[in-house]
């Protein structure tokens, strides 16, 4: 026993007792023993106040962490998460494996995910959002770029789909985590958040069909990003260094080309167009082909006619 302190049960009976480290070799905890349970006390010095500054990566009940003081490497359990009185939860360490985030921690019910919660977390790779979760702050899992992302299908407020984040109808794309090489962006989304793909290694083609706002740093320092293709005609807003550290080639409609190439000038190597080939059918057969680009406009084209129609 190497403390002293006093303990109030449920009931509301306060008793003193002992801290001791109580177990055997590397499995020692604390432990609060009831003071009628010494037989005998013999008051020691210790030569340093613990600092518990190296963190053994082992977790116990899926909300403890053990740390030990680097000095003499006593260990003892520490809170994995701290939930504020709102029921705003963040991570007090790096978490790896999987997690499922819990319901309640101590007396406090989780509702939210706070910013940033659980950033450069890169060893995380499942996370499963509960039906209750009402809230995700921004950037809550940048730098998790192997990360698994399920929701249950009972919340109301997110889904996901390839390992991105949205809001339950889509129009935002709050994270992203173990993506695949090739990326589509539906054209329900309307605004992708700040840093949510920011240094993913796994993208290397990215296709855009809505015109969404581009966050922060979005997309930036995706060293394997070679193709980006958008498809509007639109130009979307792009947020500070939306694309920084990236070199890739634009593909966009013939038409736009030079909008396009001034809002990316500084993340481009080469921006061009998407090639099509136009089939011109007559009657189940095909008469020509045409080799054009998406947004371009057309010439050449065959007048078509048939017997008892106008055109």
């Amino acid at each position: 026993a190497y403390g002293y302190a006093d303990f109030t049960n449920d009931s509301g009976i306060t008793s003193d007792g002992f801290i001791a480290d109580f177990g055997w070799g590397d499995g020692s905890h604390d432990i609060w023993l009831n003071s009628s349970w010494c037989m005998g006390y013999l008051a020691l010095e210790i030569n340093h106040d613990h600092t518990y500054n190296v963190d053994t990566n082992k977790d116990f009940a899926d909300f403890k962490r053990e740390v030990r003081c680097s000095e003499c490497g006593h260990r003892k359990l520490e809170d994995l998460y701290n939930v504020d009185d709102n029921g705003v939860l963040t991570a007090n360490y790096n978490v790896s494996g999987s997690v499922t985030i819990p319901k309640k921690i101590g007396d406090k019910e989780v509702k939210a995910i706070g910013k940033r919660a659980f950033a450069g977390c890169s060893s995380l790779t499942n996370i499963t959002i509960p039906a209750d979760l009402v809230s995700i702050d921004r950037e809550a899992f940048v730098g998790c770029n192997n990360l698994n992302i399920n929701v249950d299908a009972n919340n109301l407020f997110y889904c996901a789909e390839g390992n991105v984040l949205y809001d339950k109808s889509k129009t935002s794309i709050i994270a992203a985590g173990n993506i695949a090489h090739n990326l589509t962006i539906p054209d329900t989304v309307t605004t992708i958040d700040s840093y949510v793909f920011y240094e993913n290694p796994k993208l290397e083609t990215l296709h855009i069909y809505g015109t969404p706002y581009i966050g922060n740093y979005a997309f930036a320092n995706c060293a394997d990003l070679t193709d980006v293709y958008f498809y509007s005609y639109s130009v979307p807003t792009l947020g500070l260094s939306a694309f920084s550290g990236d070199n890739f080639t634009l593909y966009v409609p013939y038409i736009k080309q030079p909008d396009y190439v001034s809002a990316f000038n500084a993340y481009l190597n080469n921006a061009r167009s998407i090639p099509v080939t136009i089939s011109l059918d007559s009657d189940g057969t095909i008469i020509d082909t045409l080799d054009t680009f998406y947004g371009a406009y057309t010439t050449g084209l065959i007048y078509p006619s048939k017997t008892g129609y106008d055109f």
